[in-house]
């Protein structure tokens, strides 16, 4: 099967830039490619994928694969954790995200009772004081003899627009101040799916995996970017307060690694494409 992946990498070099690519350029521009063609690539399996990059890489770097062969015998999964300094939010359970409430004063409707009239539409006839005469005993001209007139505040509807809200019939929500979510004391972790042919990257990621040592940082991250790819990256979140105690924001934990050379034992391994609305893409 290797032979045939050689062969496509050979057909396809020429899709790309031929400027001096990093394996991660690679990646990003055949996973983009793969997603607008999906008819031509269909037959790739997705493990060959990563075949299919390191080739190409290889091909861009040395013009053999001979360089290729050797990064998948030294091939390695990773996954890289990164603590963050944002907290998870929730959606607010008051407006269910929404970030508005129905308002409070008008009850939805927009709308509240002429404080004037209270909500008859007509008040007292001033010109009279309500009698409907004048003071020989004819009727009010202001009025036509009712006592009454059309009330000036809400043009005899008896209903004005709702201050609070302006006439929506909602209003901001006061629990979550219309952001829709609330932070809670969950921590964001970003976390890094790799796949590394760096032996020292490696080699401190199967001695110190799933502890809380650490096995890079923001300062050294860069000096490994050249033998990596980064397949996908996610976020998880957690209230564990002694583990985020114990974990530094600058440094890189490694939580999973995997030795397989050649992507043995990957078959059930599926990229990530750029620009795809399907989440499924994922390694599993």
């Amino acid at each position: 099967m290797d032979e045939k992946i050689k062969k496509l990498a050979s057909k396809i070099d020429g899709m790309f830039p031929s400027t001096d690519l990093s394996a991660q350029d690679i990646y990003t521009h055949l996973t983009s490619v793969m997603e607008n063609q999906k008819d031509y690539f269909r037959h790739i399996k997705q493990p060959d994928i990563i075949k299919l990059v390191v080739y190409l890489y290889s091909l861009h770097k040395t013009g053999k694969y001979e360089f290729g062969d050797k990064i998948l015998n030294n091939l390695s999964f990773l996954i890289l954790l990164q603590k963050t300094d944002d907290n998870y939010e929730e959606e607010c359970d008051e407006c269910n995200g929404g970030g508005t409430v129905t308002c409070h004063n008008c009850d939805g409707d927009g709308e509240t009772e002429c404080s004037e009239c209270e909500g008859t539409g007509v008040v007292i006839c001033s010109e009279c004081d309500g009698e409907g005469e004048d003071e020989e005993g004819n009727p009010c001209d202001e009025c036509d003899g009712k006592g009454k007139v059309e009330c000036d505040y809400c043009d005899g509807d008896g209903q004005v627009s709702c201050n609070t809200c302006g006439g929506d019939g909602s209003e901001t929500c006061r629990e979550c101040e219309g952001n829709g979510e609330i932070e809670t004391s969950d921590v964001y972790y970003n976390m890094y799916h790799v796949c590394s042919w760096d032996k020292t990257l490696n080699n401190l990621c199967e001695i110190n995996v799933d502890t809380l040592n650490p096995v890079c940082n923001d300062n050294n991250i860069e000096d490994y970017h050249e033998n990596m790819i980064t397949l996908y990256e996610d976020s998880q979140h957690t209230e564990n307060e002694t583990f985020d105690d114990d974990i530094d924001s600058s440094e890189f934990y490694c939580i999973e690694y995997s030795d397989e050379p050649l992507l043995q034992r990957h078959s059930n391994m599926k990229i990530y494409i750029e620009g795809s609305e399907d989440i499924s893409h994922l390694l599993d």
